[in-house]
């Protein structure tokens, strides 16, 4: 009904207002060493709110053997909210709906594998985005 227009409405005014402030970082310049699993917990902790309102148990695992990366710290928390918003959002349609937010080290590749597994209505399949394996390189964040 009009209730669900209007959640409709907000989320798309947020994702505007979030684009427009992703343009205002300066992604060449702002490059440094970066914590990304204080980084993740404080954007875990900035979305509890939201999914407790929402019925969403938000659980989160990190491995505690991350190493420091170079990278962009409002950029990698930009990621890090939007893909933990969206599925808290959309989960959030389901009795009984979890998200879980992992982050672990895979050393062979040289790699921090970030996931956000969500019990919620999904992509349907051939719609996800995939990059073949040599798009993702030592330094080049790549989504599975």
């Amino acid at each position: 009904g009009a209730e669900a227009r209007c959640d409709d409405l907000l989320h798309l005014a947020t994702d505007i207002l979030e684009l427009a402030r992703m343009r205002e970082i300066d992604y060449h310049n702002d490059v440094r060493e970066v914590n990304l699993r204080e980084i993740s917990l404080e954007t875990v902790e900035n979305l509890r709110p939201l999914a407790e309102k929402s019925g969403v148990a938000l659980a989160v695992e990190i491995s505690p053997d991350l190493p420091v990366i170079r990278g962009v710290p409002k950029g990698l928390k930009n990621v890090i909210y939007n893909l933990l918003d969206n599925a808290i959002k959309y989960s959030s349609l389901r009795r009984g709906a979890e998200v879980t937010y992992t982050l672990s080290h895979d050393r062979a590749r040289k790699l921090i594998v970030g996931t956000v597994r969500d019990n919620g209505a999904g992509i349907p399949p051939g719609e996800h985005l995939v990059l073949p394996d040599d798009a993702i390189e030592e330094g080049v964040i790549g989504l599975r």
